[in-house]
């Protein structure tokens, strides 16, 4: 499993985001989180640059922040919280790993 560093853009606007990802993901960044004034992106450890993420974000005069995420499987994660969906009395939506 790769590492990933968490990119934390603060003070951005909603059409800013929307440049941002656009960028971003032509730099090898591969998952984004949209919030009210905040754009958090993540990218593989190994292709992380710093010049190349401080120069995309200067004509926008951001600031970001930066973490190393620590190696998990993301997918065991996703399958611990995933609770199957109930659609009325009609049908039901699971995962194999739920009971019938």
């Amino acid at each position: 499993m790769a590492k990933y560093i968490q990119v934390k853009i603060e003070n951005t606007t909603v059409e800013q985001n929307e440049i941002l990802i656009a960028l971003l993901s032509e730099n090898g960044y591969e998952g984004f989180e949209e919030g009210d004034n905040y754009l958090t992106a993540f990218i593989p450890e190994t292709d992380f640059n710093e010049e190349i993420l401080a120069e995309t974000l200067r004509p926008f005069q951001l600031q970001f922040t930066k973490e190393i995420i620590a190696e998990k499987n993301w997918n065991e994660e996703w399958e611990k919280n995933f609770e199957p969906v109930l659609v009325d009395d009609f049908c039901a939506v699971r995962a194999s790993f739920h009971q019938p």
